[in-house]
């Protein structure tokens, strides 16, 4: 690949922008095709239908399964520079087990079973162990056995628990889903962010459904990699590595929506569950919590920079002028970047042109972390925007998106499918059809606009015209439909419960800017449950070294202690 960075360039492997990509995010941006709203089709995160029984599909001889554990291969282990101090990779130990394709009676029968990737980090304390800990950093597409090697969980319970990451079905090495890799890229070449009119529409509509039928024709098991299923997986998971033992378990953002899912699935085999960042269940499509968040997020690190003698602008107004008039050149093929060297659109010129998007989504990237934190990466990059540059936005842009730079190739870069499963995943969930006439479209682009004003102009188109198609969504979700052999997503969530008699402890910050506190308060609620209170900012707090989240997390899950009322920590 065409060299990306400068190899004096000082990238940190775990600078933040990797750990919170890790995390993963639950604030899904769709890309779709004609969708109004932002450029993209807005789709309330963890938004699922209750799971439906198995039918006459006798679960048996899964469930009956033995999982050989031994030492992990190479490429399982990330990087050293990549793990956290207390992973122990010599003591790794890595196995797998089938399950079925569909767990539906009425489709996917005749489909070969999945193959699911687990990693063990033994109990320090074999003798004396609790059980099993498992893990699911979030996404869709997140993977569980990174993410054990990139956090750093407490010494107390690594003494107590067999810690088990796994890469739910499709991520990582679980029986993979694959998009072609420069498809990433091109995307954002290929098309325009606002359609400035019908034609522009069109070929945008046209491309998605282009490149989404050659991904679903390259992976015919693509609409068996739904929630409902991954839940189903989970207890299989549960018997064959921790025998009978209930599910303990640590959700992280999307993780959450699994973790409500099993709950409500299997309640009887629910044990301790952490609920970190809880994704939303609401329904509506317009989420307005998580639209405030992100644009409150986007005027903190403006007005960092307003007051920042070193970062140009010398108000908001002007900082938000600067990455307009970036936007400007970017759409007029005026600024640099160097991702379209990852596109199957690259060429050897001299001058390679960044794009608004990908300005935009590194700009998103940086309102995921604490805001103290994310500035200093922020401030350079308006530097360099300022200068012509737009690849320090790029470069958070494309790890976000699963892109990792690999520091032992000069120049190389690698991407996951964490991006291919997000899109996948939250488009079978629920309907994602972007059904609506033009006059809805521009009545809920008022409420967006109120909600989120930056996000709302940034995509605006300049002309004012508004682009309703007649395949305006998420793709998957049409192809879903078009096709009589494939189960049509269902309408809607239902209301999370819980029969299972435990009391769970959820965390959220009051800050966060992908999944607002209000989702885990209402959730946390709902299911009588405990809420811990994050007062800083930042998403998935819990194994990030805040020691009042780490110790109440810690007693729960080895004392199995929680307070009578609500646990509020304070920012450090």
């Amino acid at each position: 690949m065409t060299e990306l960075y400068d190899q004096d360039q000082d990238l940190e492997p775990e600078s933040g922008t990797s750990v919170i990509r890790a995390l993963a995010t639950a604030l899904v941006f769709i890309l779709v095709a004609g969708a109004a709203g932002y450029g993209y089709g807005y789709l309330s995160p963890g938004t699922e239908a209750p799971v439906s029984a198995t039918g006459d599909l006798n679960l048996d001889t899964y469930l009956a399964q033995s999982v050989s554990w031994e030492s992990c291969s190479e490429d399982s282990i990330l990087p050293s520079d990549y793990q956290n101090d207390g992973f122990e990779a010599d003591t790794a130990q890595c196995a797998s087990f089938n399950v079925p394709a569909s767990y539906s009676s009425e489709f996917g029968r005749d489909l070969p079973d999945l193959n699911i990737a687990v990693l063990k980090s033994p109990a320090l304390d074999q003798a004396n162990k609790l059980g099993t800990l498992f893990f699911n950093p979030g996404g869709p597409g997140g993977s569980g056995i990174e993410i054990l090697q990139r956090i750093e969980v407490p010494n107390e319970i690594r003494q107590k628990y067999d810690i088990v990451g796994f890469d739910p079905r499709g991520v990582g090495k679980s029986s993979p889903i694959r998009c072609d890799d420069s498809a990433s890229i091109d995307y954002y070449f290929e098309t325009v962010s606002s359609p400035e009119n019908e034609q522009e529409g069109i070929a945008n509509s046209k491309w998605h459904q282009e490149s989404v039928a050659a991904c679903a024709k390259l992976n015919p098991t693509w609409w068996v990699m739904t929630t409902l299923n991954t839940v189903q997986d989970m207890d299989i998971m549960r018997e064959v590595v921790a025998g009978e033992d209930k599910l303990n378990f640590v959700g992280m953002s999307y993780g959450t929506t699994l973790a409500v899912e099993y709950i409500r699935a299997f309640p009887e085999n629910a044990g301790r569950i952490v609920l970190d960042s809880v994704t939303s269940n609401d329904d509506t499509g317009d989420n307005q919590a998580e639209l405030e968040s992100t644009y409150k997020a986007f005027m903190a690190l403006f007005e960092l920079c307003a007051k920042d003698k070193k970062c140009p602008g010398d108000s908001v107004a002007e900082v938000e002028e600067i990455i307009f008039a970036a936007q400007d050149k970017a759409n007029a093929g005026k600024i640099s970047g160097a991702a379209k060297n990852l596109s199957s659109l690259a060429s050897d010129d001299e001058f390679v042109n960044s794009d608004d998007e990908l300005i935009f989504n590194g700009l998103l990237s940086m309102s995921y972390a604490a805001t103290e934190d994310y500035y200093p990466y922020f401030s350079d990059a308006m530097n360099s925007l300022v200068a012509g540059d737009a690849w320090d936005f790029e470069f958070e842009a494309l790890v976000l998106y699963g892109w990792t730079p690999n520091y032992e190739k000069d120049g190389e870069w690698e991407r996951d499918n964490s991006e291919d499963l997000l899109n996948i995943v939250n488009c079978l969930d629920t309907d994602s059809r972007d059904l609506r006439t033009k006059e809805e479209v521009i009545e809920d682009e008022k409420i967006y606009a109120e909600a989120d004003p930056f996000t709302s102009e940034f995509f605006a188109s300049d002309s004012g015209y508004v682009y309703v198609g007649d395949r305006g969504g998420c793709e998957w979700s049409w192809l879903a439909f078009d096709d009589p052999n494939i189960p049509d997503p269902p309408a809607s969530m239902e209301t999370p419960v819980n029969k299972s008699g435990q009391t769970f402890l959820f965390i959220g910050s009051k800050l966060d800017t992908v999944t607002p506190i209000e989702n885990a308060r209402d959730t946390a609620a709902r299911m009588q449950s405990r809420l811990l209170t994050y007062e800083g900012s930042g998403h998935v707090t819990s194994f990030a070294g805040i020691a009042c989240i780490d110790d109440a997390i810690t007693k729960y899950l080895v004392d199995g202690y929680l307070p009578d009322v609500d646990i509020v920590c304070s920012a450090e």
